[in-house]
């Protein structure tokens, strides 16, 4: 039975989303450090989005993050981006 909704989310934002979703075990925060390694950033969220495989969906907190989003999959359920501007020009 899959366990609901899953944040994987920059930890620049972990405080406020912690404080939506109500439980850490629900969420995954990547080292805000890999933001300006857009391939290792990418590597790190594809990596986050693999061991989440039992989550009804995943909500990504990132923006675009110098394309580290392109090419994201997930193969068990959705992953929702949100429109979000580029932090990295």
């Amino acid at each position: 039975m899959a366990k609901g909704i899953k944040v994987i989310a920059c930890q620049v934002m972990e405080k406020e989303i912690i404080s939506i979703v109500g439980r850490e075990s629900n969420a995954t925060f990547v080292q805000y450090e890999y933001h300006d390694k857009p391939e290792l950033l990418h590597n790190r969220i594809q990596e986050a989005i693999e061991c989440s495989t039992d989550y009804q969906c995943i909500i990504l907190g990132f923006g675009l993050c110098g394309g580290a989003i392109d090419g994201i999959l997930a193969m068990t359920c959705p992953v929702i981006i949100p429109k979000i501007d580029d932090c990295i020009p």
